[in-house]
């Protein structure tokens, strides 16, 4: 769903994780900000929660929900696609896709090491991923941007039920 009234010299923002917690937070403060946001998530439930706040509110609004899995190369490729097309390249992307395990998962012996694998995927391999795809999509047209990476204080300090978390 695109709901745009033209783009009048606004500013282009990502947000992956963006239709829920923090990335939701971040597109409602860009979109108080007057950017265009594309906002990602792999979650559909709650990007059409998302899609139905937005048509509800402010009609001056110009923004965009995509249906992304972040640790697919051909997602988050058909993403950039779709953005640059939408709006050009984002003058901002915020890296913001996260999961956690299951509190206490890793001391489970039911759990499988894919579960694990997810996280770590999602959390870090996938922030690489877009992290490139951008700095690509930049160098094509010689232009300048920010990525911004969300990160947890899990990483700082013990996480005794996340320690997969806490690492990616």
């Amino acid at each position: 769903a695109v709901h745009r009234k033209g783009m009048g010299g606004r500013k282009c923002a990502l947000v992956t994780g963006g239709a829920s917690g923090i990335g939701w937070e971040i597109v409602k403060e860009l979109l108080h900000l007057d950017y265009a946001v594309a906002i990602a998530d792999n979650n559909i439930e709650s990007l059409q929660h998302t899609r139905a706040l937005l048509q509800g509110g402010e009609s001056f609004h110009v923004w965009k929900v995509v249906h992304t899995d972040v640790t697919s190369d051909k997602s988050v490729a058909a993403l950039f696609h779709e953005v640059e097309h939408e709006f050009g390249v984002p003058d901002v992307v915020f890296n913001n896709a996260g999961i956690v395990e299951h509190p206490f998962a890793f001391m489970d012996e039911e759990r499988t090491f894919l579960e694990f694998e997810k996280v770590i995927n999602v959390d870090f391999t996938a922030s690489v991923r877009v992290g490139r795809v951008y700095a690509l999509s930049l160098q094509s047209i010689g232009k300048s941007g920010t990525l911004i990476t969300t990160a947890s204080n899990g990483g700082l300090y013990p996480m005794l039920g996340a320690p997969v978390y806490a690492a990616a």
